[in-house]
């Protein structure tokens, strides 16, 4: 029998890993039984301009909050508080999500406005930006309960 053939995708797409997704998915529904893995996005208009918007994926009980963005203009109105809020009430309600989880990096500087929304730190570790000697803090944070 001879070896696999490595191949390697230095720049992979979205088409290079569904491959593997879809094998570990195959191979999670053999042991557990299918289960919905829901991508939800919310974006926020000024007239016709982006101003902000929240994404995440909802699975197995958790919502994983990927991204949130608040142009400046509008930051400290309410707006990305409002993101989270919604968000966490269609995971919970239409898709029975019990929790949430994200994470944030100390120069984001929105930790205290997710701790402030009920996330905790359960985890961090450091970042290692190439050609920089800052000391960058990366904060894994979840909210156990969105009811």
């Amino acid at each position: 029998m001879t070896s696999p053939k490595m191949v390697e995708h230095l720049d992979c797409s979205l088409d290079d890993s569904n491959q593997l997704r879809t094998h570990l998915q195959a191979y999670n529904h053999e042991r557990i039984g299918t289960y919905d893995q829901k991508q939800v996005c919310l974006e926020l208009y000024e007239e016709d301009e982006f101003v902000g918007g929240i994404s995440g994926v909802i699975c197995l009980g958790w919502l994983h909050i990927e991204m949130l963005w608040v142009h400046e203009s509008h930051r400290l109105k309410g707006y990305g508080s409002n993101l989270i809020t919604r968000l966490e009430s269609i995971a919970n309600h239409k898709y029975n999500a019990k929790a949430a989880r994200l994470n944030t990096a100390n120069f984001q500087q929105s930790l205290d406005f997710y701790i402030k929304l009920g996330y905790e730190i359960f985890a961090q570790q450091p970042v290692y930006q190439e050609g920089s000697s800052a000391q960058l803090t990366d904060f894994y944070m979840q909210k156990t309960s969105l009811d």
